[in-house]
């Protein structure tokens, strides 16, 4: 006799992942009728990236020294800079 509730737990057991396996199988073929899984991928199209143009003129020496005298004034207005309040 107390064979009988550990078969009765055992077969209900079996029944419940039985049924749980139809379910779950019937769910899965829904989704793939619903929702093609062999859907073809867009093409990639390629993304161009600028380029900086090459130039091959030189920098000529008193334009650099022209730049590098704005960009010293500029940091030297930066340390004191001028106020209109006394």
């Amino acid at each position: 006799m107390n064979h009988k509730p550990e078969d009765l737990r055992r077969s209900a057991a079996e029944k419940f992942i039985q049924s749980f396996d139809q379910e779950l199988l019937r769910a899965f073929q829904e989704s793939d009728a619903v929702t093609p899984s062999h859907q073809p991928a867009p093409p990639e199209q390629p993304v161009p990236v600028p380029r900086p143009p090459k130039t091959p003129e030189a920098i000529s020496l008193s334009d650099l020294e022209e730049a590098i005298s704005d960009i010293e004034q500029y940091l030297h207005d930066q340390h004191h800079p001028t106020s209109e309040e006394p």
